[in-house]
């Protein structure tokens, strides 16, 4: 059993980091204005250049994973991830904002991220498990924003935003070695697989001509924007009217809190019954 859920531990650890160090860095924005020559309207763009990015790291990340392993592609992603945190704090323009933000930031928690993780786990576990393992591994994510949150707060209001971020890239290179444990030793026989190549056109098209993945991703759509949305600007919101700081943190981790309880949920039931029915 510990030979799959120490793997399973060492995912979740990873996927927490990554998404909380993304729920801390809008907590930063009111710092970062009062200290850099840097408005809201030019870092609300650089969290929207970041949305874009993070989507399209996922890919990334899954082609890295598929030619060298998903150890290394989580290794890259936690890099860029941590270099993208240390140099918010040295940004003086929008293009040096978008980069540290929406390219460094965003790009390596999204080749980082979950559909990785949850691939090097699949890998890892029996085919019974995988479901809850994956449910595990997503409410992971969650437990970091319920914890990360609260805490960045806590070290933003009492060392500054440039401390926090300092903290926040160095917590990220601390979590590079559990990717060591997530390498597939499995021997692969090649010659059971189809050799054709698709290319990324291809590829595409055999999504859109499958209507569960239409589907999927219209429910991502929606949920994605809403969550981005709110994570982004709820603690400028907070901020605007007059409510404590403190008050941001505690309000995304309350939202992590339920989407963990959400994710074992769903995890425990898909394991037993039908993905599409519970989707549905």
């Amino acid at each position: 059993m510990f030979i799959y859920i120490f793997p399973i531990i060492c995912a979740c650890i990873i996927v927490a980091t990554s998404f909380g160090s993304r729920q801390i860095l809008p907590l930063t924005i009111d710092g970062i204005i009062n200290d850099r020559a840097l408005d809201y309207i030019t870092l609300s763009f650089a969290f929207a250049v970041g949305q874009v990015i993070w989507g399209f790291a996922n890919y990334i990340g899954g082609m890295v994973a598929d030619k060298f392993g998903d150890e290394k592609a989580l290794f890259l992603g936690i890099i860029l991830s941590a270099l993208g945190c240390y140099l918010i704090q040295y940004c003086d323009s929008t293009i040096e904002i978008v980069i540290a933000v929406g390219l460094l930031s965003a790009g390596g928690a999204g080749i980082a991220g979950l559909a990785v993780a949850m691939s090097a786990v699949n890998k890892k576990v029996p085919e019974k498990k995988a479901g809850l393992a994956f449910g595990v591994l997503n409410a992971g994510g969650s437990l970091g924003q319920t914890f990360l949150a609260p805490i960045g707060v806590i070290i933003i209001i009492n060392y500054g935003w440039i401390f926090a971020l300092n903290c926040l890239s160095l917590l990220l290179l601390l979590t590079l070695p559990l990717t060591y444990f997530l390498r597939d030793h499995r021997v692969i026989n090649k010659s059971s697989f189809d050799e054709k190549k698709i290319n990324i056109l291809g590829m595409i098209k055999l999504a859109f001509q499958t209507p569960s993945y239409n589907f999927l991703a219209l429910g991502f759509f929606t949920c994605g924007f809403h969550v981005a949305f709110i994570s982004t600007h709820m603690p400028g919101v907070i901020a605007y009217c007059g409510l404590p700081t403190s008050l941001s943190g505690w309000s995304l981790a309350f939202i992590g809190l339920f989407n963990i309880i959400g994710s074992l949920f769903a995890g425990w039931y898909i394991s037993k019954r039908s993905m599409k029915l519970f989707l549905s």
